[in-house]
């Protein structure tokens, strides 16, 4: 199974738009997709613990109902006793298979049950769900079969809504009356609560598992339910990796790498050298991996060298990572040699299960059926697979992910990171970008930023006016403007971005200088031109904006430059240097960076920004209950439930709470 999961999630990664012909190709594909026989559905249905509509008589409807009804008298656990199952003898079943019976009368019996008998029909509920050791999305009817040109067959598991709609339905009905009834029990709001009170056991979600697991019978979710005690080291999610609990809010998942070198564009770096690359990389950023409920995370990247000593059957997977000198779509177990360490950590968060949370622009994307790599439209290796006939297209199919409003390590990472820790942006000019070295030459940080970045102070715009006359009342002219040719090496040096020219209690006016016109089109040979500044008024007086006055302030007292976001200005021909550069510290967020950081040389710079939100989390709560208890599907359900619906276009079953980031993501579960 765990082999499986591995070939599955390899097709799982979704990537760039492509042409009209990659649109074509999708719908061919799509076309030549097909629902699996009802019939065979509703059968796999049953085998994991629903009884789906279809298959229901009028007479077990009546009998469900009924004992439902009985329960609502009923005081004690014991009273009403869900292990019960009803039907004709030889054929009796649990009430928990009948998900759309108990979803028509949730709400008659949080009207009229305790609270003792809701969370003991929700125990029953799901236990009789998890019973089966596999998952139910993984079942043979919603996955699509391929087979390669060397005849292994595979499984892609992204076109679940159109091979098992049924299956998808059903399960969606589960995931909500689930919630409902759990929501009611640890989440209570005037719309969904038990009406007989909230003095109950199990307490908390956390001993709601424990029962949940406890009827499985399943041992394996019963090892994988089980809190790691400090001290304690334990496997997780099938020993994808193990969880080491340093102290009561300290954690360190242990990871297995495998680095191997793949393709004809074969790295120089050694797969020793990969491994000291990401296992520096993460040592050097570890302290950044905390959630809004103070956990700490620590990845910690072993070799199977040090498995050695370890007893086989007690061995954690070893995950294959190829790596090639190319340039290609990186996923968790393709890298390119200079990959940089905010792609490295979002791929190895990936190992430990995390799934992606951000919406892939575009159609889609082809892979090279022969490596299985992601390819860049237009680069030379789509060329080599069209050729040799291995050129696959792999459709974006992820319309029902969730998307959070925060960022984190799996939603914008590099955006996430850059909230934390000053991320360097390293460029360089390409051969031909004379004006790219011009700029360098002044050896002036502050003109480099200019042309290197993007002004994002929040609501400048709606705080401060452009006034077109402060330049006649400071300096006689309309025109004015700094020439860099007439300019002293003093004066250049001296030069800055930002000049605040008035400051009064009501109003601060500032001179916003522009590199737009930098150089002087009628003169090549010149090295440099002119800048014109351009003055804003800027005050609160008047403007609905959202703690204005404090933005005033800032704008009064910080360093401006630091709301720059500094990129590579490819119309300049500038391109990022981490191709060229297999020094792993060139793109490892800082931590503490207070304000702007440029270096430049000739024909390079590279610019580091301070933090924007200090000490904010790269991880979520339902993160960290993720990681805790990986493989216990009772835990982190809401989380688990959404990402489900990470690969579908199509979700009629998807619950409403997976729009909602407060329920699936900043939650403990």
């Amino acid at each position: 199974m765990a082999h499986a999961r591995t070939v599955i999630y390899t097709y799982l990664i979704v990537f760039f738009s492509l042409s009209a012909s990659a649109q074509q190709a999708d719908a061919d594909l799509v076309a030549s997709l097909q629902e699996s026989p009802v019939d065979a559905q509703l059968t796999a249905l049953e085998s994991y613990g629903y009884r789906p509509q279809e298959l229901t008589t009028p007479e077990e409807r009546q009998r469900v109902e009924q004992k439902l009804r009985e329960f609502a008298r009923a005081q004690t656990t014991r009273e009403c006793d869900f292990s019960q199952k009803v039907g004709s003898r030889g054929n009796k079943k649990s009430i928990a298979l009948y998900d759309q019976i108990i979803s028509d009368m949730t709400p008659f019996i949080l009207q009229n049950y305790s609270s003792d008998c809701v969370a003991n029909l929700l125990t029953h509920y799901m236990a009789e769900k998890f019973r089966n050791p596999n998952q139910l999305r993984y079942n043979i009817n919603c996955l699509h079969q391929e087979v390669n040109a060397q005849g292994e067959t595979s499984y892609r598991s992204g076109y679940q809504d159109i091979r098992c709609p049924r299956i998808l339905q059903e399960k969606g009905l589960f995931e909500r009356t689930s919630a409902a009834l759990s929501d009611a029990l640890f989440h209570p709001s005037s719309n969904l609560r038990v009406c007989a009170g909230d003095d109950f056991s199990p307490s908390s979600f956390e001993e709601l598992s424990e029962m949940v697991v406890s009827l499985t019978e399943n041992q394996a979710q019963i090892e994988e339910c089980t809190e790691t005690q400090v001290g304690q080291t334990r496997p997780r999610n099938n020993r994808d990796y193990s969880l080491t609990r340093n102290s009561a809010n300290e954690y360190t998942a242990n990871i297995v790498i495998d680095f191997q070198k793949r393709g004809e564009n074969l790295s120089n770096l050694s797969p020793e050298q990969m491994m000291e690359r990401v296992r520096t990389c993460l040592s050097e950023t570890n302290q950044l991996y905390r959630s809004s409920n103070g956990e700490q995370l620590n990845l910690n990247i072993l070799s199977p060298q040090d498995q050695e000593s370890v007893p086989e059957d007690q061995r954690l997977k070893s995950h294959s990572i190829k790596y090639q000198a190319a340039e290609f779509r990186q996923n968790s177990l393709a890298y390119m040699d200079t990959i940089s360490c905010s792609t490295i950590a979002h791929e190895v968060f990936h190992l430990i299960g995390l799934l992606d949370e951000y919406h892939e622009s575009g159609d889609g994307s082809y892979h090279d059926e022969a490596t299985g790599l992601s390819l860049f439209d237009g680069s030379p290796e789509i060329e080599v697979a069209r050729a040799n006939g291995t050129l696959r297209f792999q459709p974006t199919n992820n319309l029902c992910r969730s998307i959070p409003s925060r960022p984190s390590v799996m939603s914008k990472h590099n955006d996430a990171f850059q909230e934390v820790a000053g991320v360097p942006i390293n460029c360089r000019c390409r051969e031909d970008a004379h004006e790219c070295r011009r700029v360098l030459a002044l050896n002036n940080p502050a003109l480099t930023l200019l042309q290197a970045s993007t002004f994002t102070f929040p609501n400048f715009e709606s705080i401060c006016s452009l006034d077109f006359n402060y330049g006649v009342d400071r300096y006689g002219s309309t025109n004015v403007s700094f020439d860099f040719n007439s300019m002293s090496p003093q004066e250049i040096a001296d030069f800055r971005a930002y000049e605040i020219v008035s400051n009064t209690p009501n109003e601060v006016i500032i001179q916003k200088n522009s590199g737009a016109d930098l150089l002087d089109p009628n003169n090549p040979n010149s090295p440099f031109a002119v800048i014109y500044p351009k003055y804003y008024r800027c005050s609160c007086a008047g403007k609905n904006v959202e703690d204005c006055e404090s933005k005033l302030n800032m704008i009064r007292t910080e360093d401006l430059a630091n709301y720059h976001v500094p990129f590579c200005f490819r119309e300049m021909g500038i391109v990022e240097d981490n191709i060229s550069n297999a020094d792993i510290h060139g793109t490892i967020p800082i931590p503490g960076i207070q304000e702007m950081q440029i270096t430049q040389s000739e024909d390079s710079y590279s610019i580091i920004p301070p933090a924007r939100n200090p000490g904010s989390p790269l991880l979520h709560p339902a993160h960290m209950t993720f990681i805790k208890f990986a493989g216990c599907r009772s835990r982190a359900t809401k989380y688990r439930t959404c990402q489900s619906y990470a690969y579908v276009n199509d979700c009629p079953g998807r619950p409403a709470y997976c729009d909602e980031e407060e329920q699936w993501l900043m939650q403990e579960q």
